[in-house]
């Protein structure tokens, strides 16, 4: 999206995507690339078109069917709460870097974050992201959805009518999270496009993907089991789905032939370390 809009501004893109370490080609081709790449170029985009708000403007107008398996998956789903648990567990085919976290109670909060990538190297892809989200969430209700509340890591200054107009007063900068928190009634909306036919085919297709990914990258996957662990917030049972695993037993045994312990016990041996086994 960001190569198009270079075009369409008439920038050649060409140097930037060398400071970045991507090529035109690959991106041509729909190939994976990595999360800092993505972020820097970003980052490039938005002073070569003196856009501070580059992620919001990119979010704000494209065709949400681009999102591929993931859009089809969501949009076809019942309610907006199980298109949002789609998201949740499939959220890695897209950006194996992007972790979605939705926790209900009082307030429905939906967390993004990175794992791998040093969060303070992004502002534009995070806001990019959080619209995009957002966007959907609208489409899937046939409503305007307006968050109760909305936070960023990073910092921002001075004009905030752009942000404001996506995201509404209680925007918040600096945070400790990025969030959006919706009132817990929208989960039970119902989706306009929901055809359960078609979700049944794209639950069995985004499970195969993700097993054929997960087998694909297992030191990945056991990299990702770690960082994950670390996440005291994260039950065993959660990160056992966000990887794919059928459930927290086999999550467990996949551990065991890692470590030699169980999550539980890997998680109280490494509370705060970075480091991952050899």
């Amino acid at each position: 999206m960001a190569l198009s809009h270079l075009e369409r501004r008439g920038v050649n893109p060409d140097a930037l995507l060398k400071q970045a370490a991507l090529s035109a080609t690959a991106l041509a081709r729909g190939n994976r690339i990595p999360v800092a790449d993505q972020i820097e170029f970003l980052r490039l985009v938005s002073d070569a078109v003196a856009d501070d708000w580059i992620g919001l403007t990119l979010a704000a107008d494209f065709d949400l069917r681009e999102m591929g398996m993931l859009y089809y998956v969501a949009a076809s789903s019942q309610r907006l709460g199980d298109a949002l648990h789609r998201l949740e567990r499939y959220a890695r085919l897209g950006n194996e870097a992007l972790v979605v976290q939705i926790r209900k109670g009082s307030v429905c909060r939906i967390g993004l974050s990175y794992t791998g990538v040093p969060r303070h190297l992004d502002r534009h892809q995070m806001e990019l992201l959080s619209l995009a989200f957002l966007r959907l969430c609208r489409q899937l209700a046939g409503q305007k959805v307006m968050p109760l509340a909305a936070s960023f890591i990073h910092h921002r200054s001075g004009d905030m009518r752009e942000v404001r107009r996506h995201f509404g007063d209680a925007v918040e900068f600096g945070a400790s999270a990025d969030e959006i928190c919706l009132d817990p009634a929208l989960l039970d909306l119902g989706v306009a496009s929901q055809d359960p036919f078609l979700n049944e085919l794209m639950l069995r297709s985004c499970e195969e993907a993700i097993a054929g990914r997960s087998s694909n990258l297992s030191p990945f996957r056991r990299d990702l089991a770690f960082r994950y662990l670390r996440e005291r917030n994260l039950p065993v049972s959660q990160i056992a789905w966000l990887l794919g695993f059928h459930g927290p037993s086999a999550f467990s045994h996949a551990c065991r032939r890692w470590t030699g312990k169980s999550p539980v016990e890997y998680r109280r041996d490494h509370p705060t370390s970075s480091a991952t086994p050899d």
